[in-house]
């Protein structure tokens, strides 16, 4: 065995996730891709690591660190999550043979995802500081990805068909490239386990059709991105007091490792106990998850389920009790069936920053919800803006972002009492204010003037329909009005 007084600490991430995962609008595809990504580091990296002898590798059930401890053991496992693994080695020769392996291993079974890896070596000294080093570590890699060159394999020569997604030659049936068939593959395979466990007796939708509400139509889905709040600064502060409270190094390592199986089992849990609660008889769940990366949760659902289930996950978040704060925010793109995932995976990852936003200047509290409506199937249509310069602006009558709180004004319960009030039903079950009314007013309020709201409101009151007075979030209910579904849940219990 290659031995030398010092150690290195290997850090491994997964460049190119999500457009490795958008790059096509075969559901089944982008199922596959979502399985290979989830199976290249909890799976893929095991399997390799295992074909060598003396390393641990069993980070989930004995936390303890044992490599400085026990002189035969090569390498460990410190965690795996957040499409990152962190290893220390003791061989340093292992490490590079790992590294070639693995990498061999994601061409196989992907194509075009890269393997990023940058390591640093120290000496063991159980006085020593854990955090600075996988600061510098991590700092390491952050520049490796900013300045290195993604190779991509070669594209369609003159003679050969070409991929309508990607530009990649055509390799297999069904105008299929070879990265597009070992997604369909995977998401074939019995194997590969889904990125989320599905409840009891149930599966996920695995086709668009799956997904729409009337089967055969193209209706709207939501694909919704969720991401955690300030789990970096929370890690970082939590990784300092393991050194000023005078642990070892070996435990502060363990406390790292601790702290990271908390934050991809928590949230992990959290996603799974809100599905367990959903009331749906049939056997196909309408939802798909496609990424579940620590605090990262991508997923595709029903139109009308995507706010009433996002904000049931926000609320399980916010009430979390345990070493880290689990809050997240949420970004929900609505669009048509056909629409293209990549772009609309764009949309919904700008919706959840432009939450953010909103939380960073309400002072960093909080989970928050933005959305936007993709009309027809432009696919242009990516603009997120359209928030009024004074949040307290009525006469917009859109105030989104919106806090998921019980006591917010203007928050997310707010938004959905007037989502409810515009599907009321009257003695008749007749909407209490007929569509074709909400048309109206919803045109004024797009116009975004008093006087046109105040016409609108004036007619309406004259026919005794309804009063649209009130500072409320009307222009984004009307929005939203078709895309609500109110008794999703069999119940409200919180599950920790």
């Amino acid at each position: 065995m290659a031995q030398t007084d010092s150690y290195l600490l290997a850090l491994y991430d997964i460049s190119g996730i999500q457009e490795y995962i958008f790059a096509t609008n075969r559901m089944k595809e982008n199922v596959g891709a979502s399985r290979i990504v989830g199976d290249l580091m909890r799976s893929q990296l095991i399997e390799v690591l295992k074909e060598h002898e003396s390393i641990k590798v069993n980070w989930r059930i004995n936390t303890q660190i044992e490599l400085f401890s026990n002189s035969k053991l090569k390498a460990e496992v410190v965690f795996i999550g957040g499409g990152n693994a962190l290893l220390i080695y003791r061989d340093h020769n292992l490490c590079q043979e790992v590294f070639k392996e693995i990498s061999i291993k994601l061409i196989e079974k992907s194509y075009t995802l890269t393997l990023v890896a940058e390591t640093l070596e120290f000496s063991y000294d159980k006085t020593k500081s854990y955090y600075p080093l996988y600061q510098e570590l991590q700092d390491k890699l952050a520049r490796k990805k900013e300045e290195m060159v993604r190779p991509k394999p070669f594209g369609a020569l003159p003679i050969s068909a070409q991929e309508h997604f990607g530009g990649f030659p055509i390799t297999y049936k069904d105008n299929r490239s070879t990265i597009q068939a070992l997604k369909e593959q995977a998401a074939a395979s019995t194997q590969m386990k889904e990125v989320i466990a599905t409840p009891s007796a149930k599966q996920w939708a695995l086709e668009i059709d799956d997904l729409e509400k009337n089967k055969g139509e193209d209706s709207y889905i939501a694909v919704i991105h969720i991401d955690g709040n300030g789990m970096g600064e929370q890690m970082k502060r939590k990784l300092q007091n393991l050194d000023k409270n005078g642990l070892s190094f070996a435990e502060q390592v363990k406390g790292h490792r601790e702290l990271s199986l908390q934050i991809s089992q928590g949230y992990k849990d959290l996603v799974q106990n809100v599905m367990k609660t959903i009331s749906f008889e049939k056997d196909i769940l309408p939802i798909r998850p496609l990424i579940m990366d620590g605090d990262d949760l991508t997923f595709l659902c029903q139109a009308d389920w995507a706010l009433p289930l996002v904000v049931e996950i926000l609320k399980r978040m916010e009430s979390y009790s345990g070493d880290l704060s689990l809050s997240a925010c949420a970004g929900i793109a609505y669009v048509h069936g056909h629409f293209p995932f990549d772009i609309a995976y764009e949309i919904a990852e700008k919706c959840c920053k432009e939450a953010k936003k909103k939380r960073s200047q309400n002072g960093g509290q909080g989970s928050y919800i933005d959305f936007q409506l993709v009309r027809g199937s432009d696919v242009t249509a990516r603009d997120v803006t359209g928030r009024p310069t004074n949040p307290n602006n009525a006469v917009l009558g859109r105030y989104r972002p919106y806090r998921v709180s019980e006591h917010e004004k203007n928050g997310v319960n707010t938004l959905i009492e007037c989502i409810k009030q515009l599907n009321e039903k009257g003695t008749e079950s007749e909407m209490r204010i007929p569509r074709t009314k909400q048309k109206l007013m919803y045109q004024a309020y797009l116009k975004g003037t008093e006087d046109a709201i105040k016409a609108t409101n004036e007619l309406l009151g004259s026919r005794s329909i309804g009063d649209f007075k009130e500072t409320k979030p009307w222009l984004d209910a009307f929005e939203l009005a078709d895309y609500y579904e109110q008794n999703l849940f069999k119940s409200r219990v919180v599950q920790k």
